[in-house]
């Protein structure tokens, strides 16, 4: 009864406070109470296969979806397809079955649609009681899901579904590509003196087909995109305001991760990313060889300032974009606040993809 109230009472903490006043995603992820969870160490074998499997132990994970897409008359579609797993406790049983939650679940959904300068946006949140949301996996499959928002994989190919609102999507992803482990093979250090890290997969390139449903019409559409695998407790250490993360697919077959996380001084900034050759054969990047730098600003609608374009160059690699939103009017401001939108990239070599920014 106690872990009842204690659980009841949190989930009232949680809907009232983070949809009243709309934290930031970043000071959501640095809040107190990680220490019976374990934490990401070097070392850990990690696969495709048991990276896609629910991480209960630590407290924090999310299965990542973007990417854009076009309709057959070329109309361009950036879209976000999230699901997240948060802790609420590590101790007791649960079955599914009960009010008794131990895990809260989150689906982040939206498409940046060019035309019009639109995004549609919505977001669910269950606790993983009575079927609401969960995970489930046999084999290589796997089945993650918040309400009717599921995301499902064989072991070959990626499906992604959800039935009601705008945007709605159903959407089958292949991938191209091998895996990507970022990092120290699958361990990568978000602040090195407090030893903050996360467990990280991504699969760069995945061919892209199905549908989206805005407003009640149906787009059929094809194109590329990126998912990232991450689990961690504690992703930010102190002192550390946030991070400003790039995935772009270049038309030239490479395939770029790159991150920064923010401290509070700049020269405190950890950098952190990857290259996919177009041979599949993978770069793991240095800080030293990342630059990246933002100019001008914009203010999204919760009020937040963001940076207006940035510069990005490896210069080991010969690399120099210049990268821009799609638009700039793709804040999410419903339950947490933080910007994710579709990006171009120019310069030797053109690309899409996406942009996170939070800690603004």
């Amino acid at each position: 009864m106690t872990l009842r109230i204690f659980t009841i009472a949190l989930l009232f903490w949680f809907y009232g406070v983070a949809l009243a006043a709309g934290p930031d995603v970043a000071e959501i992820l640095s809040r107190d109470g990680d220490a019976c969870y374990e934490k990401a160490r070097p070392g850990v074998p990690i696969t495709l296969s048991s990276a896609m499997k629910a991480h209960e132990r630590f407290r924090t994970e999310w299965w990542y979806v973007t990417g854009n897409v076009a309709d057959k008359e070329g109309r361009r579609y950036g879209y976000q397809f999230t699901l997240f797993r948060r802790g609420l406790t590590c101790g007791g049983t649960e079955d599914g079955s009960s009010w008794d939650a131990r895990h809260l679940y989150f689906a982040h959904i939206a498409v940046s649609q060019e035309e019009g300068r639109r995004f549609h946006s919505e977001y669910r949140m269950e606790r993983q009681s009575f079927d609401l949301a969960g995970w489930r996996g046999e084999g290589e499959g796997l089945s993650v899901w918040v309400n009717d928002v599921d995301l499902s994989w064989n072991g070959k190919n990626m499906r992604l579904a959800s039935t009601h609102g705008s945007p709605a999507f159903s959407l089958t992803l292949t991938p191209i590509k091998p895996p990507v482990l970022q990092g120290e093979k699958g361990y990568s250090i978000k602040d090195p003196k407090s030893g903050s890290a996360s467990h990280y997969l991504s699969l760069p390139r995945l061919k892209t087909r199905g549908i989206l449903r805005l407003e009640g019409k149906e787009v059929v559409v094809k194109g590329l995109s990126w998912m990232d695998r991450e689990w961690s407790t504690g992703s930010l250490g102190a002192g550390q305001a946030g991070w400003d993360w790039m995935a772009l697919n270049l038309d030239d077959g490479q395939d770029l991760m790159v991150c920064r996380v923010r401290a509070r001084k700049a020269e405190n900034h950890v950098y952190f990313g990857s290259l996919s050759r177009a041979d599949g054969s993978v770069k793991i990047l240095t800080p030293e060889e990342i630059e990246m730098k933002s100019f001008g600003s914009f203010k999204g609608p919760s009020g937040a300032r963001y940076p207006l374009r940035w510069t990005l160059s490896i210069a080991s690699e010969e690399l120099d974009l210049e990268v821009t939103p799609l638009f700039n009017e793709q804040e999410h401001t419903q339950d947490v606040v933080y910007w994710e939108g579709a990006v171009v990239a120019k310069g030797k070599s053109l690309g899409r993809g996406y942009l996170e920014m939070t800690g603004y």
